[in-house]
């Protein structure tokens, strides 16, 4: 493990062409985009483009789908049709987890020839495309490798190991049904709100006095807002039924805003946001070691599941010989 030589990249925007600037120095690869423009930056950093979507599966140990939610299932689709001459590694990079390994458990891939893994690189900036790639944009972020039934535990944590080692960052494992409920509250909840607080900012018209006078929560807010509308429909379309149930919830916490409003002071309003304040919560991080054998398949499936219910952070993976030699932090509150 990890063991690839080829590695291809489909899609290449901001996580594909940072993906691509991060293992070039370290694996054959090959990039495919419909955008001219977007294969013409990866050619001018040294990857060859590859003509079509079987060109590049016949090229590639491992291929990466770095495009939207929705792509990642088309991709899917059309590969199950496909007759592959070898085994190849499957890897989605898309925001959303349940959607797509429920895809693929549909699919029903041949084993022989398509492993599944996978994963969410919690990394990104609000520059569109290959505009916004960036040679460490993975580096010392987290990264989650889904540890659902779709996903292939050996593959998983050879995928895993080349994150740890190649793009410098820290693996969580994450069961996708847990990921999608929490990513909905950290990640697309936090766009919407970004989003529609920019809208009222198109309505000021002085917009020198509105820079002047904004402070960093508006920055951020706005910063956000300028990510891609179509990576962030993607994900929130993809997450949409988890995600209309917190907008209705918060439509009602409004609503009591708005009746605190109508109030005679401001004692009604303070209490309602001493109760929406989150509690504080200081996390305690240990560092740990350990090795595991990885005597048959059952280990491999052993070893996932333990790092997803421990949730374990690695920073460090090593395989020698039959052993996985593991190290990072474990944290409680």
């Amino acid at each position: 493990m990890p063991g690839f030589k080829r590695v291809g990249i489909i899609g290449l925007g901001q996580i594909g062409s940072s993906l691509m600037l991060g293992l070039k120095g370290s694996y054959e690869v090959y990039g495919f985009d419909l955008s001219e423009t977007a294969c013409a930056f990866g050619e001018a950093n040294g990857i060859e483009i590859k003509a079509n979507l079987i060109e590049i599966l016949e090229s590639s140990e491992i291929v990466f789908l770095a495009v939207p939610s929705f792509e990642v299932i088309r991709l899917l689709e059309m590969i199950s049709d496909l007759a592959l001459k070898s085994p190849i590694v499957l890897v989605d990079m898309a925001s959303t987890k349940l959607d797509i390994e429920t895809k693929v458990l549909s699919l029903n891939f041949d084993s022989r020839y398509v492993s599944y893994v996978g994963i969410h690189p919690l990394a990104g900036n609000e520059r569109p495309s290959f505009e916004g790639a960036e040679l460490d944009l993975f580096r010392g972020r987290t990264m989650v490798v889904s540890s659902g039934s779709a996903s292939d535990p050996r593959s998983s944590l050879a995928v895993a190991q080349l994150i740890v080692h190649d793009l410098g960052s820290r693996v969580i494992f994450v069961n996708p049904a847990i990921h999608d409920r929490v990513t909905n509250f950290t990640i697309q909840l936090p766009h919407v709100f970004a989003y529609l607080t920019s809208s009222f900012a198109n309505e000021v018209n002085d917009q020198v006095l509105l820079q002047t006078l904004s402070g960093n929560s508006f920055a951020g807010v706005t910063r956000v807002a300028r990510s891609s509308p179509v990576m962030v429909g993607s994900f929130l379309y993809s997450n949409r039924e988890i995600l209309r149930h917190s907008l209705v919830n918060l439509s009602s916490k409004v609503d009591a805003i708005l009746k605190a409003l109508d109030g005679d002071d401001a004692e009604e309003i303070i209490e309602i946001l001493k109760l929406y304040s989150p509690a504080k919560v200081d996390l305690i991080e240990e560092r740990f070691a350990e090795t595991i054998a990885l005597v048959d398949e059952s280990s491999y499936h052993l070893a996932v599941d333990r790092f997803s219910r421990e949730r374990y952070i690695l920073d460090s993976i090593e395989a020698i010989d039959q052993e996985l030699i593991v190290s990072g932090v474990t944290t409680s509150s």
